[in-house]
């Protein structure tokens, strides 16, 4: 089971459509647009978010998202838009 960090602060528990591994269209979706990976602090977790989140009309800060990758961000940079909390292996990796 995988998390879905909403920018507004609520959480979803969510699944890949076929149960075992996401898609790279189901996970576009969640989003809103074209991928990105950050590592986090357990190895075998992914955050998976928009690319170009920061460049909507009116982006929006996920505080949760941007707390859990902290360490992996440069200086006063965030993470924006809903977000997907996903393992290696739901990825097929």
């Amino acid at each position: 089971m995988c998390t879905l960090m909403k920018a507004d602060g609520t959480h979803e528990y969510i699944e890949p459509a076929n149960g075992k591994e996401w898609q790279l269209g189901e996970l576009q979706k969640l989003v809103g647009g074209l991928i990105e990976t950050f590592p986090t602090p357990k190895e075998d977790v992914i955050l998976v978010l928009h690319e170009e989140g920061k460049l909507t009309v009116s982006p929006t800060l996920n505080m949760e998202a941007t707390v859990l990758v902290r360490e992996f961000l440069m200086d006063n940079d965030w993470i924006a838009g809903d977000a997907v909390v996903v393992t290696k292996k739901s990825l097929g990796e």
